[in-house]
């Protein structure tokens, strides 16, 4: 009978059901609808702290926007590493917080920061390796990079609901397997607000840099907190309707 489910009881694979990527953008704005504040903070306090704590170690140079600033490579790569560390914290703590009133279950910001601990050395590690592969793919040509964006898509949700570990980012390549291109047009469309505001506040943030540089990171840091902690829970609910497709192609 595995033959006979989805394919109209012809032999061969089953065909896979259609992700509903359309879908996807409204349910992500009702599911931060419900836990808009303690998701929002979540993601905007380990942010704020990294980076605050970049510029106390290796001076605010080294997180600058400012393109005249040329402050010393190492740094600048400390500075990221732990700024990159306080944004896994904070996507992972949205991660747990949405995931938990989903079910009816709503935490504290707190408690979900300190389930999400846990999980920080292998996302982290995870980040930096699919950050550069994204990097050098966009570097390349843009497609590549759009489609390794995809294919790492749910690794922090896979590494989070399954306990993965430093398999995350090879669990989200089989989820995403024949669905890449899909999540790509979906990441695009959701990443594009992202750009807007993004701009919009180096437009505004970097100029103030050279009067007060705390109040250019402010700015950009805020900025930064609903496009990026939306973007989260887009990817939480796109693992969840990948586990459901795979459960189902399993049935069938």
């Amino acid at each position: 009978m595995a033959g006979a489910g989805m394919n109209g009881g012809r032999g061969g694979p089953a065909a896979r059901p259609p992700l509903g990527v359309m879908a996807l953008p409204g349910e992500a704005v009702r599911a931060y609808r419900a836990v808009f504040l303690p998701a929002s903070l979540a993601y905007l306090v380990p942010l704020l702290v990294s980076g605050l704590l970049a510029a106390l170690l290796f001076g605010f140079d080294s997180i600058s926007m400012v393109p005249e600033v040329q402050p010393p490579l190492l740094s600048v790569t400390l500075a990221v590493l732990l700024q990159t560390a306080g944004s896994c914290l904070g996507v992972l703590a949205v991660t747990i917080i949405v995931a938990e009133n989903h079910v009816g279950r709503p935490i504290d910001i707190v408690s979900g920061w300190r389930r999400a601990l846990p999980f920080l050395p292998a996302v982290l590690l995870m980040s930096l390796f699919v950050g550069l592969s994204i990097g050098l793919g966009l570097l390349l040509l843009v497609l590549p990079g759009l489609w390794l964006t995809a294919a790492f898509a749910v690794f922090i949700p896979a590494t989070v609901f399954e306990g993965a570990g430093l398999k995350g980012a090879s669990r989200s390549l089989v989820l995403t397997k024949g669905y890449r291109w899909p999540i790509a047009g979906l990441i695009l469309v959701t990443i594009l607000p992202l750009i807007v505001i993004t701009v919009a506040a180096g437009f505004f943030g970097i100029p103030l840099w050279s009067v007060s540089p705390i109040a250019g990171f402010l700015i950009e840091t805020l900025a930064a907190m609903v496009p990026a902690a939306f973007f989260s829970i887009v990817g939480v609910l796109l693992y969840w309707r990948l586990c459901e497709i795979e459960a189902t192609v399993e049935r069938a």
